[in-house]
């Protein structure tokens, strides 16, 4: 009986020495790991509200500047996404994360965001006639050829047609759609 006790005190030994080394092993891992998860919430937190008061102050300077609602929104949601990304990014490199890629990404697609908005009418105005054909003011009129015609250079009103989208079988004094 003795050495069946003295087994068993030496099973709850060894299971205490294994439990010890695991928690030396890996104790202090997890504590650092809380500690920065603890940190990144403060700092989350405490930045959130910094970013709120930017925001207020940046909106409240454009709003006595004058500068137009549309564009206070635009300034104040960007302003927003720019400083949350870069919240995000501090508290990532915070936990080891190498963010150098990430930044490298979202640099190079402003870059193609920044010339792809670059222009937009001088850019595109060259090949609008092209896709569009001829740009009238009104696409379609209603009128009867002859002389109560509203676009006598469009429709001739004899018959044959006279140019601007009326067909050429168009019989003279009938309502039509033209273009």
């Amino acid at each position: 009986m003795q050495q069946s006790e003295g087994q068993e005190l030496e099973a709850i030994t060894e299971e205490i020495d294994r439990a010890q080394a695991y928690m030396d092993q890996y104790l202090p891992g997890v504590v650092s790991f809380g500690l920065k998860v603890l940190i990144a919430l403060l700092v989350f937190f405490i930045s959130s509200r910094l970013i709120k008061l930017v925001r207020r102050l940046v909106r409240r300077s454009m709003e006595r500047a004058g500068a137009d609602t549309g564009l206070v929104q635009f300034i104040d949601s960007l302003l927003k996404a720019f400083l949350y990304f870069v919240l995000v990014m501090l508290i990532a490199s915070g936990f080891g994360v190498d963010t150098a890629s990430v930044i490298a990404l979202a640099g190079s697609a402003g870059l193609a965001a920044g010339l792809a908005l670059q222009d937009p009418p001088q850019a595109s105005a060259p090949a609008a006639p092209a896709c569009f054909g001829q740009i009238r003011p009104e696409p379609f009129c209603r009128g009867v050829c002859g002389g109560s015609d509203p676009f006598p250079a469009i429709c001739s009103g004899t018959g044959e047609g006279g140019g601007g989208g009326v067909p050429p079988h168009h019989p003279a004094g009938s309502e039509h759609l033209y273009q």
